[in-house]
C-alpha cells in the first residue's frame, strides 16, 4: 500500500478489528512496561505537552492525600505522586500485567495486579484517582467506572487522559 505509514504496534491491530482488550493484552506481552516507559520518556523528551506536570497542577495533589494510578504501566507517574503525598499519604498503583507490577516493584512503589473494574482498596478511601493512555482498553467501561466511583472519597477526583488529536504520535516514535 502506497504511502501507509504504520505509526505504532496498536494500528495493525485496530486495523484488523481486534478488541480493544485483545490489544492492551497483546502490547503488554510485546512489549510491557518497557514500551510505556519508552513512550513516557520519549514524550518527555520531544512532546510538546507535560502530562506529568498538568495532572499534579490539575488535581493539586498534595502531601496526606490518597491517590491511585489505575493501569499505571511502569510507574513514571506512580512514582511522582508518591514524592508528592509523601510519608504521610498513599500512592498507590494497579495494573493487569504482572510484568509491569514486578518493574514498579524493582522502584520501590506500592502496586499490585488488578483488574480496573475489581481494585482492592475499600469504598470512599481515595481522594484522587488517575488513569492515563489506557481507558480506551478497558472492556467494560461501565463497570469500570462505577467501580472507580466507589474507591473514590465524596468530592474526589477522577483524572482521565489519553491521546489528542495532534498528540499521539509523540507515543510512538
Amino acid at each position: 500500500m502506497q504511502g501507509f505509514l504504520m505509526l505504532s504496534p496498536m494500528s495493525a491491530y485496530v486495523m484488523s478489528g481486534v478488541d480493544r482488550h485483545t490489544i492492551a493484552d497483546q502490547l503488554y506481552r510485546d512489549g510491557g512496561s518497557e514500551d510505556a516507559s519508552h513512550r513516557c520518556e520519549v514524550n518527555a523528551r520531544y512532546g510538546s505537552f507535560d502530562l506529568l506536570a498538568e495532572i499534579l497542577q490539575e488535581t493539586g495533589l498534595h502531601a496526606g492525600q490518597h491517590v491511585s494510578d489505575i493501569a499505571c504501566g511502569s510507574g513514571q507517574h506512580l512514582q511522582a505522586y508518591g514524592q508528592r503525598v509523601g510519608e504521610s499519604g498513599l500512592a498507590v498503583g494497579f495494573d493487569f500485567s504482572p510484568h509491569a507490577v514486578d518493574a514498579c516493584r524493582l522502584k520501590g512503589l506500592n502496586v499490585c495486579v488488578a483488574d480496573a473494574g475489581n481494585i482492592p482498596l475499600p469504598s470512599a478511601s481515595m481522594d484522587i484517582l488517575t488513569c492515563n493512555y489506557a481507558i480506551y482498553y478497558m472492556p467494560d467501561l461501565v463497570r469500570v467506572l462505577k467501580e472507580w466511583a466507589r474507591v473514590l472519597k465524596p468530592g474526589g477526583i477522577l483524572l482521565v487522559s489519553g491521546p489528542a488529536a495532534d498528540s499521539n504520535n509523540e507515543l510512538y516514535l
